[in-house]
C-alpha cells in the first residue's frame, strides 16, 4: 500500500480540516494540544542560552509557526501523526532559521545606519520587537517609578545586573524577600502594562 492509498486517522484529518478552514476561533482541545506541541518544539528550538532569544521569544516562534500552519497545512501529504510532527517540527525550525535571517540583515542593516522606510515596510515587527521602541521603554520607566520603593530598589538592582544575594546584602534583606520584591515588582508592572 503506498502513502497516498493510505488513510488518516480521522482525528488527524479533523485537526488539518480545522486548520484548513481557518476557523480558530473555537479553541478544541486538539487545538490546544496542538499550540502546546508546537509550544514545546519553539521552546527546543530557542534554548535560553540561544542568542535569538534577545530579539524574539519561544512564544512569538509558536504563533508564527501556528500561521505558517494555517497558511500551508494544506500542503501536508503525510498520513500519519508521526510525520505531521515532523512536518511541524520542520515549520518550527524553518521559522527559526528566518528569523535569524532576519535579526542577522536588521542587526547589519542598523550597524550600517542605512534603514530605510523600504526596510521597515519589508520587516513587520514581532511582539517581543515592539518593546524595544523608545516609547514602550519611556513608558515601562515610568512605571517602575510608580512602584512602591522596597519593590523598585529591588528591581532596579536586578535591572542593572546584580544576583539575588547581592541584592539582598545592599537593601539589608533575605534573599527570598528579595525574590519576592522582584517577583512582586513584575506582576505589579504586567497588570498596570496590560491596563494602559
Amino acid at each position: 500500500m503506498t502513502a497516498n492509498n493510505r488513510k488518516r486517522p480521522s482525528d488527524l484529518q479533523d485537526l488539518l480540516d480545522l486548520l484548513h478552514s481557518k476557523s480558530l476561533n473555537e479553541q478544541p482541545e486538539q487545538l490546544l494540544a496542538l499550540r502546546r506541541r508546537i509550544w514545546d518544539l519553539a521552546q527546543y528550538q530557542l534554548p535560553t542560552t540561544d542568542p535569538l532569544r534577545r530579539e524574539i521569544d519561544s512564544e512569538d516562534l509558536a504563533q508564527l509557526t501556528l500561521l505558517q500552519l494555517v497558511r500551508n497545512g494544506n500542503s501536508f501529504r503525510g498520513t500519519t501523526w508521526e510525520e505531521f510532527f515532523a512536518f511541524v517540527s520542520t515549520i518550527v525550525a524553518q521559522q527559526k532559521v528566518d528569523l535569524a535571517r532576519h535579526y542577522t540583515r536588521d542587526k547589519r542593516i542598523r550597524d550600517d545606519h542605512t534603514l530605510t522606510e523600504h526596510t521597515l515596510e519589508r520587516t513587520p515587527p514581532t511582539p517581543s520587537t515592539i518593546l524595544t521602541r523608545e516609547e514602550d521603554r519611556e513608558r515601562l520607566r515610568a512605571l517602575i517609578l510608580e512602584l512602591p520603593p522596597s519593590l523598585r530598589a529591588a528591581l532596579e538592582h536586578r535591572l542593572a545586573g546584580r544576583d539575588y544575594a547581592e541584592i539582598a546584602e545592599r537593601e539589608q534583606a533575605t534573599v527570598e524577600s528579595v525574590r519576592q520584591r522582584i517577583s512582586r515588582a513584575l506582576r505589579v508592572l504586567r497588570e498596570r502594562w496590560r491596563k494602559g
